[in-house]
């Protein structure tokens, strides 16, 4: 493997995949978050989310 991220902004372009901030069960992004083996954030409008160099995110999650 060339990249092992320790977290992952899922992108969900062409797909209506949240609703509210959560993600819309049946979603291509839900079986994408249920098959990581890291953890998944959602990309929200308007939220800017901070990551410490261990991949945990630190504010806007």
């Amino acid at each position: 493997t060339l990249i092992k991220p320790t977290a992952v902004i899922a992108s969900h372009a062409n797909e209506r995949a949240t609703e509210d901030g959560k993600v819309i069960a049946g979603t291509k992004t839900e079986t994408f978050m249920k098959a990581s083996a890291v953890p998944v954030h959602l990309p929200l409008s308007g939220r800017t989310m901070e990551f410490d160099d261990a991949g945990v995110c630190v504010a806007g999650c």
